[in-house]
């Protein structure tokens, strides 16, 4: 049966389980030591150090751990650094170490002296692993609290003018942090803090014009110097801070706004079909200087640029397109056809979309097969008079049927496909391909 206990201290306190298992890494390896040292006079002596031993580690501030060596006795001599289980990390040349960026954890700093050759002393190695003639001094652990302020990016626009009425909104994100604790911050162009938001997106429109930057701090014990009016460069303690995101907002002429537009007309059309499909569109509330009509297609990419509706869809191929108003400062770029509206640059408002469906309907080019596009037989002597017809050029359409009329365009028969036999036929007849998308009206 497997029994539990406590280890207490002279003074009836619970000894930590890492300096537990410090104590016996630290006799596993003296032991190792001493085992290999029976046969030769050497002694790893005793460090010590009176730096602090607790480090900030990311900050990009050295952290330098001065020790010194005496007692030791042999003609090798090495410094070795492990982690808690052993492993080996670093084989330094000598003190002082830097622990700078070496994340979170413990580390144990030893000496090694030793004579002859001394095998197994290799960062990855296992220290309890080396062999030879050698003896480790005592250890002097050193405790990490890994801090990283990540990096920070975002998919929003970063350049907005300011007193247009709207909200300037930037959502960021993090990745790559490092640290239990972590703050948003939002400073001037000079490093001074002005908020410290706690949600998403941010919104920058009441900062007012000029630059700003987006941090995200994270930070373990001892911060210092947060506070709004304060500068980055004051803060203190174990932190580290992010790449900035820099936000430019220019100030508005007043309040622009695109409007609301809406239509009465059908918004799924036929284009291609000789006809003209016009859509009328109503603007209301509007505000700007300046005004643009833009029509782009699903990715934004602008088609047209309109003088104003009604607008005619007929020559636009298949697919879908938006209708925007645009109302805007001076100085606007980007509207120009085959650019991407995202582009746009400048105080400008964007109306909500009227989303427009186009579909195609183009008829084949159809010939006799054989040539030619005329044909007269004899029609009523009892014998087949067929009629083979070829589709030489494709069409555009879902959906397609054969017609047959006379002259005058009456429907007088809806075959299936040819060949098309006219025996007992008395008049002229025409044979049409007749594509389309969507619905029609039966044709009978």
């Amino acid at each position: 049966m497997l029994k539990y206990f406590t280890l207490k201290d002279r003074h009836g306190k619970r000894i930590p389980g890492w300096q537990v298992f410090s104590f016996l890494l630290s006799l596993s390896l003296l032991f190792a030591s001493n085992t290999q040292a029976q046969n030769c006079d050497v002694d790893g002596g005793r460090i010590f150090t009176s730096d602090p031993r607790l480090v900030c580690a990311g900050d990009g501030v050295d952290d330098l751990i001065d020790v010194s060596l005496s007692g030791n006795v042999g003609s090798g001599s090495a410094w070795v650094i492990t982690d808690a289980n052993g492993i080996i990390l670093d084989l330094p040349a000598g003190p002082p170490f830097n622990f700078e960026g070496a994340g979170d954890g413990i580390c144990l700093i030893w000496h090694v002296s030793f004579e002859g050759d001394l095998l197994g002393v290799e960062v990855g190695n296992n220290a309890a692993n080396i062999q030879g003639c050698f003896d480790l001094s005592n250890p002097i652990r050193i405790f990490k609290q890994g801090v990283d302020g990540g990096e920070i990016f975002t998919t929003d626009p970063t350049e907005f003018c300011t007193g247009d009425g709207s909200p300037n909104l930037v959502t960021p994100k993090l990745d790559g942090e490092v640290g239990p604790y972590g703050v948003w911050i939002v400073t001037d162009e000079d490093g001074n803090m002005l908020a410290f938001p706690k949600k998403f997106p941010i919104d920058l429109e009441p900062f007012g014009d000029g630059v700003f930057q987006i941090w995200h701090l994270s930070y373990t014990f001892g911060l210092k110097g947060i506070g709004v009016g304060n500068n980055v460069s004051e803060l203190s303690g174990c932190l580290d801070l992010s790449n900035p995101i820099t936000v430019t907002q220019n100030p508005a002429s007043g309040i622009l706004s695109g409007g609301e537009i809406s239509t009465m007309d059908e918004t799924e059309i036929c284009a291609g079909d000789g006809q003209p499909d016009l859509i009328d569109v109503m603007l209301s509330g509007a505000q700007g200087p300046n005004s643009a009509w833009v029509i782009t297609d699903a990715e934004g990419n602008i088609l047209d640029l309109p003088a104003g509706p009604p607008f005619d869809f007929e020559e636009a191929p298949a697919g879908v397109c938006l209708i925007w108003h645009l109302s805007f400062d001076d100085g606007l770029t980007g509207a120009e056809v085959g650019a991407n509206a995202a582009d746009l640059d400048g105080c400008f408002s964007l109306s909500n979309p009227i989303t427009v469906t186009r579909n195609s309907a183009t008829g084949a080019t159809i010939e006799i097969t054989g040539g030619g596009d005329e044909v007269t037989i004899c029609s009523g002597d009892n014998a087949p008079d067929l009629i083979d017809v070829s589709i030489v050029t494709n069409a555009e359409g879902d959906n397609s049927v054969w017609v047959i009329t006379d002259t005058a365009a009456n429907i007088t028969g809806l075959p299936a496909g040819p060949p098309f036999d006219f025996e007992g036929a008395q008049e002229t007849f025409l044979i049409w391909y007749f594509t389309f998308s969507g619905d029609i009206t039966d044709p009978t």
